[in-house]
C-alpha cells in the first residue's frame, strides 16, 4: 500500500515538474532573446567585386650611369617631367665638390674688393676735384707771370704744379693696384672654374619622360617586354627594397646607375591572385584602380592574364596616369575594382531565407514595435555585406533608407513585440 501512493505521488510530481519546465523554459528563452535583440537603421553603402593584392610596377626606364666616382646633383625633383635633351643631373668627382667651396670663397674675395675699391673711389673723388682745382689756378697764375716776364715765380709755380699732379697720380695708382688686384681674382677664378668643369659632367635625357632617382636593380629586369612571361613564382619571389628618395647631393660609382628617365606614356601593375577570385577578369576589361600607396584611384586595362599555376594567376594592368607619383614606388597595394553598387546595405547575417542563386531574402523590420518581414531584393553581396533593395514595387511592403531593421533576426516571428 505505501509502494502504491509512493509510485503516485512519484508521478504526480514528474507530471508538476514537467508543466513547470514547459511553461518557464519558453518564458525565460523569450526573455533572453528579448533582451539581445540588436536594431540598426537601414543606411546606404557600397560593395565592390575586387580583389586586393599587392602590385610589381613594371615600366619602360632608361638608366644613366655616372661617367666616375663621385657625387650627384639633381636637376630635376623626383617625379619631374624632363624633355629630350633636358638637364637631369650633375655629376662632380669629390675633388670638384672641394673646390666648390674654394670657388666660393674667390667670389666672395672678388666682392670685397669692388665694393673696398668703390669707397676709395667715392672717398679721394673730393681730393682729386681739389687737386685739379688748385693746378688750374696754378697754371693761370704761369700765365699771368709769363706776361710779366718773372722767370723765379715761374719755376716755383712749376714745381707746385708737379707736386699736386704727383698727388693725384698715387690716388690714381692706389685705384689702379685694387683695379689690378681684382682682375687677378678673376683670372685665378676662372682657373678655378675650368677646372672644376673638366672633373664634372651634365648628364642629359635622350628622350622625353619621367625623372626618378631611386634605382632598385630590377629596371632593366621589369621591362614591357617580359609581360607575357611572367610567372606567379617569380613575381612572389622577388625581394623589393624600400624606396629611398633622398634630393640632396648623393655618392655615385663610375659606371653605376644613379638616374633614370621613366616612358610617360604607359606602365603595368602585376599581380598574382588566386585563380577563383580572377576569374570575374578578362583581357580588354577596363576596371578601377584604387592605389593605396597614393590615394588614387584610376581606370586601368587588363592587358594579360597568366596560365593557372598551383590555384594562383598573373594578373597584368596598364595604367597611363599616376605615373609621376609612383616613379619611386615598385611595389604598391592595390584594389581591382570589377564592379561597384550602392544602396541599402546590411551584414549578410541579419538577411533570412538568403538564396544567393536568385538574389531573394527576408529582413525583418521593426514598425511601431512589432517585427515585420519584409521580402528583399539581393542587388550584390560580398563576405560579409549585401545590398538589398524592395522586392514589392508597390510600397507596401518595401523597405526604405532609415528603416530599423533587426540585426540578428534568430528566433524572432511575425507581430512579435520589440522593445527598442
Amino acid at each position: 500500500m505505501n509502494k502504491e501512493n509512493k509510485g503516485k505521488k512519484l508521478k504526480i510530481g514528474s507530471f508538476i515538474l514537467l508543466m513547470f519546465l514547459s511553461l518557464y523554459i519558453p518564458s525565460v528563452l523569450h526573455w533572453i532573446t528579448e533582451r539581445n535583440i540588436n536594431t540598426d537603421y537601414l543606411r546606404n553603402g557600397i560593395i565592390e567585386d575586387s580583389i586586393n593584392a599587392d602590385g610589381i610596377i613594371i615600366r619602360d626606364e632608361k638608366v644613366y650611369n655616372s661617367p666616375f666616382d663621385g657625387k650627384y646633383i639633381p636637376e630635376v625633383g623626383e617625379g619631374e617631367k624632363v624633355a629630350a635633351g633636358g638637364r637631369i643631373a650633375t655629376v662632380m668627382t669629390k675633388s670638384s665638390l672641394e673646390l666648390l667651396d674654394e670657388l666660393e670663397n674667390y667670389n666672395d674675395r672678388i666682392i670685397k674688393a669692388q665694393i673696398e675699391k668703390n669707397k676709395n673711389r667715392e672717398f679721394f673723388s673730393e681730393d682729386i676735384q681739389r687737386l685739379d682745382n688748385e693746378i688750374g689756378k696754378k697754371i693761370k697764375v704761369i700765365v699771368n707771370e709769363t706776361n710779366n716776364n718773372s722767370h723765379f715765380k715761374m719755376e716755383q709755380l712749376k714745381s707746385d704744379i708737379d707736386r699736386l699732379i704727383q698727388k693725384k697720380a698715387e690716388i690714381y695708382g692706389g685705384q689702379s693696384t685694387a683695379d689690378t688686384h681684382i682682375s687677378q681674382l678673376k683670372t685665378e677664378r676662372d682657373m678655378l672654374q675650368q677646372k672644376i668643369k673638366n672633373n664634372t659632367r651634365g648628364e642629359v635625357s635622350e628622350s622625353p619622360g619621367i625623372v626618378s632617382y631611386v634605382i632598385d636593380g630590377l629596371e632593366k629586369e621589369l621591362n614591357p617586354s617580359v609581360i607575357d612571361k611572367l610567372t606567379v613564382e617569380y613575381l612572389e619571389s622577388l625581394e623589393i627594397q624600400a624606396p629611398d628618395v633622398n634630393a640632396n647631393i648623393r655618392d655615385v660609382s663610375t659606371g653605376q646607375p644613379y638616374v633614370k628617365v621613366i616612358d610617360n606614356m604607359k606602365c603595368y601593375i602585376a599581380i598574382s591572385v588566386k585563380a577563383d577570385k580572377a576569374e570575374m577578369f578578362e583581357v580588354g576589361m577596363k576596371p578601377r584602380v584604387r592605389i593605396y600607396d597614393i590615394d588614387r584611384e584610376i581606370r586601368g586595362k587588363i592587358e594579360y592574364i597568366s596560365q593557372e599555376e598551383k590555384g594562383k594567376v598573373v594578373i597584368v594592368i596598364g595604367i597611363d596616369r599616376c605615373i609621376d607619383e609612383t616613379s619611386g614606388l615598385r611595389k604598391i597595394n592595390i584594389d581591382l575594382i570589377k564592379n561597384s553598387y550602392e544602396g541599402l546595405k546590411v551584414p549578410l547575417k541579419s538577411l533570412m531565407d538568403v538564396d544567393l542563386k536568385n538574389n531573394k531574402a527576408k529582413i525583418i523590420l521593426v514598425k511601431a514595435n512589432y517585427a515585420t518581414i519584409r521580402d528583399v531584393e539581393i542587388v550584390a553581396a560580398s563576405d560579409e555585406y549585401a545590398i538589398i533593395k524592395s522586392a514589392d514595387d508597390s510600397g507596401k511592403r518595401g523597405i526604405s533608407l532609415y528603416d530599423t531593421y533587426i540585426i540578428n533576426p534568430l528566433n524572432i516571428e511575425e507581430g512579435q513585440i520589440i522593445n527598442k
